[in-house]
């Protein structure tokens, strides 16, 4: 829980940041970048975060540790939050009327989500309050080499040349 309250935080400053960057009054080259560094990190961020959850819960009835699979989820849900309000801010003033409820439904869709993560991280246990027994290490004993025959072979010595030259 600490990591998520330490993850809002950290998308509280993101956003006061992008804000700040968006507020400059530096000109339209400055609204423009932000608005299009909202927009492009929204999909491409999001995207993969989708990729990414669908993936790990695909895999979580394998896993060690499965209701980290949720802290994930609000995790993944509260970066798509601050993406979605920072491209909000930028983009809000030049959307048409009748689309100004689409980031209202998305940024409900990720509240929602947020909150279903936080309620089943709740109310499943981490299995890290079981003690797991220690894998037992295999003894490695090598049996003990034969031994080896020894042959005792004696030369007999060479013959010496005999006569002369």
């Amino acid at each position: 829980m600490l990591l998520l309250a330490a993850a809002c935080g950290a998308g509280l400053a993101h956003l006061l940041f992008f804000l700040t960057w968006l507020g400059r009054r530096g000109g339209d080259r400055d609204a423009a970048e932000a608005s299009t560094h909202a927009i492009v990190s929204l999909v491409f961020v999001t995207g993969g975060a989708i990729v990414l959850l669908g993936v790990i819960a695909a895999l979580r009835p394998w896993s060690r540790q499965p209701t980290a699979f949720w802290a994930l989820v609000v995790l993944a849900c509260g970066i798509a939050l601050t993406l979605l309000l920072e491209s909000a801010f930028a983009l809000y003033p030049d959307l048409r009327p009748r689309a100004r409820w689409i980031p209202v439904l998305v940024a409900a869709v990720a509240l929602a989500g947020m909150w279903w993560g936080a309620h089943e991280l709740r109310s499943e246990p981490f299995r890290s309050t079981e003690r797991l027994p220690r894998p037992t290490v295999p003894r490695f004993t090598p049996k003990p080499l034969p031994t080896m025959p020894s042959f005792r072979v004696t030369v007999p010595p060479a013959p010496q040349p005999s006569g002369g030259r």
